[in-house]
């Protein structure tokens, strides 16, 4: 499992560079777009994912 995550961690941090800060909603509306990626990490353990990548830093909040 750990492969997986290096490898959907390095995409995150690649969709970031190509498409700038976003939500984790949009985070997870582009995962499900790539080819490479099977399922979609939940909404838990994509907030895992990224707050493990010290490439990501959060920058500001949603008001919903």
């Amino acid at each position: 499992m750990s492969a997986n995550n290096r490898r959907i961690r390095r995409i995150i941090v690649d969709l970031l560079w190509e498409h700038g800060e976003m939500t984790k909603e949009g985070m997870a509306s582009l995962l499900g777009e790539k080819k490479t990626i099977r399922t979609v990490p939940s909404p838990h353990s994509l907030s895992a994912l990224l707050s493990k990548n010290p490439q990501v830093v959060p920058v500001g909040s949603e008001i919903v």
